[in-house]
């Protein structure tokens, strides 16, 4: 099981930045702009995201 400090320290160990925090900054705009993010950058998200979700799962029980 992991805690979520180490979740957030294997976050932040992946070069480029964590993707997350990236899609979370806030637009200073009225409408939401969503930020473009390359295959390679969804691709990330899309493993921390399963990663995420099998930790709490995990966590849970």
């Amino acid at each position: 099981m992991k805690s979520k400090l180490q979740v957030n320290k294997l976050l932040a160990s992946i070069p480029g930045g964590n993707p997350i925090t990236k899609m979370n900054k806030v637009t200073t705009s009225d409408d939401v702009i969503k930020p473009k993010l390359s295959n390679d950058e969804q691709y990330r998200i899309d493993i921390l995201t399963k990663m995420k979700a099998r930790i709490s799962q995990q966590t849970r029980k």
